[in-house]
């Protein structure tokens, strides 16, 4: 069976077209999900219903939404911005789900917050939206920054399962270790502009989703990077090719250095869930 790239190279991966490989795992005419399933957090959470630790690194909510605001460059008007110590219960992180559902975490939620300026040309000047970020509060790490889908427009596809998204990133030689260090420097917003000057528009999608992973390749050490994901956005490089489903072009994953801010490469993964052949 032929083979697709498993290397994330600057620009070229977005001109690659798919393979047969790719093809056969996504059968042609799969559908968008369910347009009527009621508008919801986009993170499944419940109550922690437990004090914060004190001998916790992000001890409180004044701390959790600081520590926010200074890793991601959201959330900066507190009072659109609300703080809940919350249990995550359900995460297809690859690799790292389990330690996103181990142990309480802060939900930071900013509301109606326009992204800051990406740079000249960019269309995010009038693009609220609502964001829901989630900090470990034992150690200070970003775990997941992600935009709620707007109300009343009909979702895609959903993500694969965590252990189906680790196993088709191990057939590209990714893999990802933890998370990236407290301080590493470069926030998600500033990968936003990394994406925008180098590659894509982030506003031009639906939601917006990122991590900031300690990842690596076959041929690389682990290093921290961002890895962002651009859902529901109107076009893709691979839609030029023709009879390719929706499905496969309506995403697109940016890895971004986390220490220099340097673009690493694209690629429309992860595979959507339910459409694998039986």
């Amino acid at each position: 069976m032929p083979q697709f790239t498993t290397e994330l190279t600057p620009r070229a991966v977005r001109v690659i077209p798919l393979t047969a490989a790719i093809l056969a795992f996504l059968p042609f005419g799969a559908q968008s999900a369910d347009p009527q399933v009621p508008e919801r957090a986009e993170l499944r959470v419940r109550q922690a219903h437990m004090p914060p630790d004190q001998n916790w690194a992000v001890s409180n909510d004044a701390m959790a939404r600081q520590r926010v605001q200074a890793r991601t460059g959201l959330a900066q008007d507190s009072a659109r911005v609300t703080v809940e110590l919350v249990v995550i219960e359900s995460d297809n992180t690859p690799f790292l789900a389990e330690d996103v559902l181990n142990g309480p975490k802060w939900l930071v939620v900013s509301h109606g917050e326009v992204l800051p300026n990406l740079g000249s040309g960019s269309s995010n000047k009038e693009d609220e939206r609502d964001w829901e970020i989630v900090l470990d509060p034992r150690v200070g790490n970003i775990i997941t920054v992600v935009s709620r889908w707007p109300a009343g427009e009909p979702r895609i596809l959903p993500e694969p399962p965590s252990e189906d998204y680790a196993r088709e990133l191990k057939s590209h030689g990714e893999v990802q270790h933890g998370w990236c260090p407290v301080d590493t420097p470069v926030t998600f917003v500033e990968a936003l502009r990394t994406m925008f000057r180098e590659t894509d528009d982030p506003s031009i999608a639906k939601q917006i989703k990122g991590q900031c992973v300690m990842w690596s390749t076959r041929d690389s050490d682990p290093r921290p990077v961002w890895v962002i994901t651009l859902r529901g956005v109107p076009y893709s490089i691979p839609c030029r090719i023709p009879g390719l489903p929706v499905s496969v072009c309506d995403h697109m994953r940016y890895v971004i250095d986390a220490v220099s801010g340097k673009w690493i490469g694209a690629a429309n993964l992860p595979s959507p869930a339910r459409i694998k052949e039986e």
